[in-house]
């Protein structure tokens, strides 16, 4: 390959010991020097190739921590997107829309977010509304993953259009006992034997989609939160044929919260996860749900909901069981993440992680996602257990789901949310992710890093600041999204800073992120993303 030379910039290296350089030397994919420009220009060749940055900026590339990028980029290759619907006369008008377009028996996959009307949808009225305008189609509506809407024509055929259902997570009408069609959590699996799966075809499609997805944004790496086999043999297709420009961490499917089990999960894959290791990928992480979320009422909290039933959120394992999960996945070297949302939850998990720690030993970092309402108490707790913080999606300022949150929790409680700062303040690894696409973003890490730092709504500063305290720096933010998901993954010897033999991982910005207004980083546009010394996106003009 032919020697790279990058000149005359200003490179933000993520390595603390020489943080700041102004040029760059890349070979056969590396980084064979970091330095000056006098110095690396004498490396310089008749056939290099020499870039005059003219002042621009250089970082590592970007590596988000939390995303379900596969299932996004297939969303939006293969399913109906509608904006997030206000109300459920909303929804019936968006799906009636839809609907006109396809042909009587074909299955309708629709994806939006705003679980805010749940509440709406767990009536008669809700599924006579939606099966007036749908009659003909089967119709799914996936909102966010946690709750999917099947209308009647669904319901039946997967055989789940009757009274008295056992099965947790299938809401029926109070008076009638028909299930209504909201599938809460993992009531939305059983509607999955019904549905056609996707081709083969459609899957390497959707994986070599969310690379470009996330190129664009300047990523190079991501975990793949929740992840199937079948999902798996897509990225590894890519990556046979060296079509694969982002580096895939992923974390195996425990359960059918988002993928069926047809597409294969759990520990039988887990036993082939060496069959798919590469330096771009690996699949040696397994993924556990322990609650929900609170707009749904389904996170776990130690304190009780501000409704009339005074319920706090069920949790899907006992302790005892989460340990006994946990312990074989980690005698094999993986990594578990455990969502966990409610205080309650995450104490939970951290709980059984200590003891798996003492059974086991010290193993690899386990992580806890979103982290949304930890306590002090636990987060103290963090570092010695080796448990990484995957912070996410970046609801951390006012909007109409902190509202929800204060109704449900109250404000003091609501309030809490994402204590950032005090997690690094307590030196427990912590990485940032964008969770996409449950936020109706793009997966733009400077969203997320600008909103951690100001803690305000973009659209409405106007609204003040949520947990001010919480407030981080740009210094602090960076590493969130570059070396310390690196560490967390196991490639923190291959990438996540600009280093001599690592990577030449890393992407060249509009602007400079130091010298720009805090409230300006959302501007910071990818100008080329490069990975493994290769260019594999460049902005248009």
């Amino acid at each position: 390959m032919t020697e790279i030379i990058i000149k005359n910039g200003t490179i933000y290296t993520m390595n603390p010991k020489l943080p700041k350089v102004s040029a760059l030397a890349i070979m056969d994919g590396k980084f064979i020097y970091v330095g000056d420009d006098i110095n690396t220009l004498k490396l310089a060749k008749k056939d290099s190739q020499i870039i005059d940055l003219k002042g621009r900026t250089i970082t590592p590339s970007f590596i988000d921590y939390h995303v379900h990028a596969h299932d996004g980029a297939r969303s939006k290759l293969y399913e109906i997107k509608i904006t997030a619907p206000n109300s459920l006369s909303d929804l019936v008008n968006k799906v009636e829309t839809v609907c006109k377009n396809f042909k009587s028996g074909k299955w309708i996959r629709i994806f939006t977010t705003n679980l805010l009307i749940a509440e709406e949808l767990k009536t008669d009225k809700a599924r006579k509304a939606i099966a007036e305008v749908s009659p003909n189609n089967p119709t799914l509506i996936n909102f966010m993953y946690h709750s999917i809407f099947a209308n009647e024509v669904a319901l039946k055929a997967a055989d789940l259009f009757h009274k008295n259902h056992q099965d947790k997570g299938i809401v029926c009408d109070p008076i009638s006992e028909n299930p209504t069609g909201l599938l809460l959590e993992h009531a939305g699996s059983l509607i999955f034997k019904a549905c056609p799966p996707f081709s083969n075809e459609q899957q390497i499609n959707a994986a070599r989609e969310s690379a470009k997805i996330f190129n664009s944004q300047g990523v190079t790496g991501f975990q793949h939160a929740v992840t199937s086999e079948t999902q798996l043999k897509a990225y590894q297709n890519l990556d046979k044929a060296d079509e694969l420009s982002v580096r895939v961490s992923a974390c195996i499917a425990r359960d059918t919260l988002v993928v069926p089990k047809e597409e294969g999960i759990g520990m039988e894959v887990a036993k082939r996860h060496d069959e798919y290791r590469s330096n771009r990928l690996r699949a040696d992480g397994v993924k556990f749900f322990m609650d929900g979320i609170v707009p749904l009422q389904t996170a776990a909290m130690i304190d009780p909901y501000l409704v009339e039933s005074k319920h706090c959120g069920d949790q899907a394992f006992t302790k005892a069981e989460l340990i006994e999960n946990i312990i074989p996945y980690d005698k094999m070297g993986f990594s578990v993440k455990i969502h966990a949302v409610g205080d309650r939850a995450i104490r939970s998990c951290i709980d059984a992680i200590e003891e798996v720690r003492r059974i086991n030993g010290p193993g690899r970092p386990h992580s806890i996602a979103h982290l949304t309402y930890i306590t002090q108490q636990d987060i103290a707790r963090l570092k010695s257990l080796n448990i990484v913080a995957d912070l996410c999606p970046p609801i951390w300022f006012f909007s109409d789901m902190i509202k929800k949150n204060e109704k449900l929790l109250g404000k003091e409680r609501s309030h809490r949310i994402f204590p950032i700062s005090d997690i690094l303040k307590s030196e427990a690894l912590a990485c940032a992710a964008t969770d996409w696409p449950v936020l109706e973003i793009i997966p733009n890490p400077w969203f997320t890093i600008q909103t951690m730092i100001t803690r305000e709504n973009p659209s409405d500063p106007s609204l003040g600041k949520l947990g001010a305290d919480q407030a981080i720096t740009l210094e602090q933010a960076l590493p969130l999204y570059t070396i310390n998901p690196a560490k967390a993954m196991g490639w923190g010897d291959l990438t996540g800073s600009i280093e001599v033999g690592k990577s030449a991982d890393f992407i060249i910005l509009n602007q400079d992120p130091f010298k720009v207004p805090v409230n300006d980083l959302l501007e910071t546009k990818t100008v080329s993303t490069w990975f493994e010394g290769r260019k594999v996106f460049e902005v248009e003009n």
